[in-house]
């Protein structure tokens, strides 16, 4: 196996912890979440995902960490304390949102799971892009006709 098969193979592995912890924790999904977050969904590293999973990975973390702390409340190294990014965007979206969030994170473990079973050993790409050009222009001619 080469080194991208098997980067995305543990991004597989932490994108599975993270959704075993939404389906297992006892408590509600936006401590779910975090603890899927904070344990194992930072530790994916996007890079190795095929570019239509990264974006949806991306889009994913983007909105766990939608709302920024204010300055003085901020996490920093130096005070070793602080509010995080998602711990305030946790404590604002709607129980739906987190449940869409976690939904979303199931789906895409789904995907790349399915596509790393079915390459034969092989590291995954996108999938190719549906041409949209004249193939489709010819069908609706085609069904005019009839």
């Amino acid at each position: 196996m080469d080194q991208r098969r098997n980067l995305q193979a543990y991004a597989n592995e932490k994108l599975s912890a993270a959704v075993e912890k939404l389906a297992t924790h006892p408590e509600e999904v936006h401590i779910r979440l975090r603890v899927a977050v904070t344990e194992s969904l930072w530790l994916v590293p996007a890079s190795a995902l095929p570019t239509d999973l990264r974006r949806r990975f991306e889009a994913i973390m983007a909105d766990l960490t939608k709302f920024k702390p204010s300055p003085e409340y901020a996490f920093t190294p130096e005070k070793g304390f602080g509010r995080t990014a998602l711990s305030v965007t946790l404590q604002k979206i709607r129980k739906s949102t987190a449940a869409e969030i976690a939904s979303r994170i199931v789906q895409l473990q789904s995907e790349l799971e399915w596509r790393l079973e079915h390459s034969e050993g092989k590291a995954i790409t996108s999938p190719p892009t549906p041409s949209r050009g004249r193939h489709q222009r010819r069908r609706k001619t085609a069904s005019r006709r009839e």
